[in-house]
């Protein structure tokens, strides 16, 4: 975790960013607005705009998921080193709340870093490793912990995915960074699905999206465990109850 050692006055909570998981984002930022007194809130628009939002029209959004979040024309556009200069001055915490390519793989964090801005959430080269699939599983493998097999692609190689079936009743294909369940294609045998339904699906997923570059490996039932760490005084280290979702 990112290390805080100073009593934070401001809280500038940023959500939103240019990326298939918006939505996402601002669903995170109506849950956490709940239990924050004060904030000065932001939201990073699709477009790379920035806008100063208020606290009650996030509060008052309905279901972001199926209803878009709609911005005042009027509403001045923000600069974001402007406003990080601004606050920098009064001890503020950034509060990012942006999920998804460029806000959560790295790069946002780096662009903190090199600000000395203090933030919530994990450093720039922790982000950049476990955002990205690959990056992760070699991580995970150096530690000599088992991992399944995989490999990946940049442009469709339909014969060697198909070889892949053969060896694999179930496989799964998903983008190496980005959302744990975006652009995800699973192959089922019990299913019947056929060589021709599932290349057409898989040309659909991959072209229709534009993920670059892909990873495939068995699909395999399993559990998924989350833990929050949390991290204070540069030593003290605090890990909540492993839940399993």
């Amino acid at each position: 975790m990112n290390k805080l050692k100073t009593k934070i006055k401001k809280i500038l909570l940023i959500f939103g960013g240019n990326n298939d998981e918006n939505k996402i984002s601002i669903c995170s930022a109506k849950n956490i607005i709940k239990k924050i007194k004060k904030p000065i809130c932001l939201f990073w628009g699709a477009n790379n705009i920035i806008y100063k939002i208020k606290k009650k029209e996030i509060k008052n959004l309905i279901n972001p998921i199926k209803n878009k979040f709609k911005i005042n024309k009027k509403k001045k556009r923000e600069n974001i080193n402007l406003l990080i200069k601004e606050y920098k001055k009064k001890n503020f915490l950034l509060l990012n709340v942006m999920h998804g390519k460029n806000m959560e793989d790295g790069r946002f964090q780096k662009f903190l870093e090199k600000k000395k801005i203090k933030y919530n959430g994990s450093k720039k080269y922790s982000c950049k490793v476990t955002f990205n699939k690959v990056y992760t599983k070699k991580n995970i493998k150096s530690k000599k912990i088992k991992i399944l097999n995989f490999f990946t692609f940049k442009k469709i190689k339909i014969n060697k995915i198909i070889k892949f079936t053969k060896k694999n009743n179930n496989i799964i294909i998903k983008p190496i960074d980005s959302g744990s369940s975006m652009g995800i294609i699973i192959y089922n045998k019990k299913k019947k699905t056929t060589k021709k339904e599932f290349c057409q699906k898989l040309y659909n997923k991959v072209l229709i999206n534009k993920y670059k570059k892909n990873i495939v490996e068995k699909f395999t039932k399993g559990s998924e465990l989350s833990s929050g760490v949390f991290e204070i005084n540069f030593n003290n280290i605090i890990y909540t109850k492993i839940d399993k979702i």
